[in-house]
């Protein structure tokens, strides 16, 4: 009666092992757990850098906005002027900005005129950079603040 008891309790332990058994030998078709936490890590990791780079890649211009894509990491200037938008470009890229509005300046001075006599003058005026003189812009100043001081002077 004892020999029946503990021969039925060893085929349920047998069957349980059956059930949960992860090895190759008792059920080849299912990967074993490193495996799976292998292709876990590896997925994640490949997630998180995608997601990085597309973070890096993307850029945004407002919609008053021209702007040159350079490229930090390659040191390259691109040769044509994008607008206001969400842009794709190499990792790491910037923009160089320039508004594509009018704008407005304002200058107040004082000179002395042939006869000597002090002359105080305020000049308004309205300039916009055409989309297509960004480039050459770019090369003589660098960037759009150096542009409005070489304005002014």
């Amino acid at each position: 009666m004892f020999e029946s008891l503990k021969s039925e309790e060893n085929m349920e332990v047998r069957g349980e092992r059956s059930e949960l058994c992860c090895s190759t030998d008792c059920l080849p078709h299912v990967p074993s757990r490193t495996k799976k936490i292998s292709w876990s890590i590896c997925g994640i990791l490949s997630l998180t850098i995608i997601i990085t780079l597309l973070a890096v890649s993307l850029k945004k211009l407002s919609s008053v906005e021209y702007g040159l894509e350079y490229d930090r990491l390659a040191k390259e200037l691109d040769d044509a002027a994008k607008t206001g938008g969400l842009h794709v470009g190499p990792p790491g890229f910037e923009f160089v900005k320039f508004p594509s509005t009018q704008i407005s300046q304002s200058l107040q001075d004082t000179c002395v005129s042939q006869d000597g006599l002090r002359v105080e003058f305020t000049v308004s005026f309205q300039y916009s950079l055409p989309a297509a003189n960004i480039v050459d812009a770019v090369l003589k100043y660098r960037n759009y603040e150096k542009v409005c001081v070489s304005v002014y002077l």
